[in-house]
């Protein structure tokens, strides 16, 4: 499947080939039919070059900031701007300026308006185009959340992903590969569905858990069901411990939790230090606040590879245990090397059934 794009999407789904299907412009959310018209209208003179050219071409009386800001989140205008967050955040002015065009088009004489056409081909100068703003890129997750209001699902990527390279080094079993064991196993995954169930045993959650490699339905029993409730929500990546066991009515796997963590929460149980590269001649001051900022009597103790002048020197700092949130971790970044922060994990494995839930 190929993403929606102004200069090539249709209002219907448009197969390029026998193998390749390009997303509908009427499929985003918000974009009506008469929108689409007006674009593919447009475009059948010359493709649009950027944001500022689609507004100033396309019927102002059939799309709205609703559609613009739909388009950006569907990723539309990768093709003329691969940052959908400048994109976005910059609808208002491209809005703006399709009024000043048309408002410059009336006031120009006819001999002016063919010799602007003659210059520009539609009486458009990209050359006087504000710039899109500086903003900070949208992250992986932002994206494609963007994404999902969008279009309803996930297509340029998988939420799992932003997390998978850290979370594969305690939850190594992709969901595809489980197989009926006795033995608990570390599972992790995106919730993509909730529902809430009364049993012969009490009130049960149902989820389903999706990674890159499939989905996999997970029974959360009424004992642990009200601790965990605040985290059981779609979109959320969830680290859950329990036995995969083969379901007797419908013959396929069927995942029994005991444990439900966070990201974070996991972080905590099973990490065992926060490693962070750092410049042997930055000054202590930065992260003398940050662990005091983000201490924790029961965080990760920090790890430092400290490098000056060719060589390398590593130091743990047990006495130094901080949170290991998102918010410290980002934090940590600011003073790293090339960024260079990490959660570090037991790499010969542990037994997880003496981890506390």
């Amino acid at each position: 499947m190929l993403p929606p794009d102004v200069n090539a999407s249709q209002w219907r789904f448009d197969p390029v080939d026998d193998k390749t299907i390009r997303y509908a412009l009427g499929a985003i959310k918000g974009n009506g039919q008469g929108a689409v018209e007006a674009m593919t209208c447009a475009r059948q003179e010359r493709p649009f070059t950027s944001l500022f050219d689609f507004t100033a071409r396309v019927d102002r009386s059939r799309t709205n900031k609703r559609v613009l800001e739909a388009l950006a989140r569907a990723g539309a205008f990768d093709s003329l701007h691969p940052e959908r967050a400048a994109v976005f955040a910059a609808v208002e002015t491209a809005m703006d300026y399709a009024v000043q065009q048309e408002a410059a088009r009336q006031q120009t004489g006819l001999f002016d308006l063919f010799a602007a056409d003659a210059a520009t081909g539609a009486g458009d100068n990209p050359a006087h185009e504000p710039a899109l703003p500086a903003v900070e890129p949208w992250d992986l997750r932002t994206k494609l959340a963007a994404e999902k209001t969008a279009i309803g699902y996930y297509l340029s990527g998988h939420l799992f992903d932003a997390s998978a390279e850290e979370v594969r080094q305690f939850a190594r079993t992709p969901l595809a590969e489980l197989v009926d064991s006795r033995e608990p196993v570390l599972i992790a995954g995106i919730v993509s569905g909730v529902r809430l169930v009364q049993s012969q045993r009490g009130r049960i959650a149902i989820l389903t858990l999706e990674d890159r490699s499939g989905a996999m339905e997970i029974v959360i029993g009424d004992s642990l069901l009200e601790s965990a409730r605040d985290c059981l929500r779609d979109d959320t990546l969830l680290v859950l411990r329990g036995k995969a066991q083969t379901d007797r009515f419908s013959g396929g796997l069927r995942f029994n939790a005991d444990a439900v963590w966070t990201l974070d929460e996991a972080r905590a149980r099973l990490g065992k230090s926060i490693r962070l590269r750092l410049n042997g001649s930055s000054t202590a001051e930065p992260l003398t606040e940050i662990a005091r900022q983000y201490a924790s009597e029961t965080g990760l103790p920090l790890l430092l590879d400290i490098e000056r002048g060719g060589a390398q020197v590593s130091l743990r700092l047990d006495r130094v245990r901080l949170r290991p949130d998102d918010e410290t971790l980002a934090a940590l970044r600011e003073l790293a090397l090339e960024g260079r922060v990490q959660v570090v994990y037991d790499g010969n494995g542990r037994d997880i059934s003496r981890v506390a839930a």
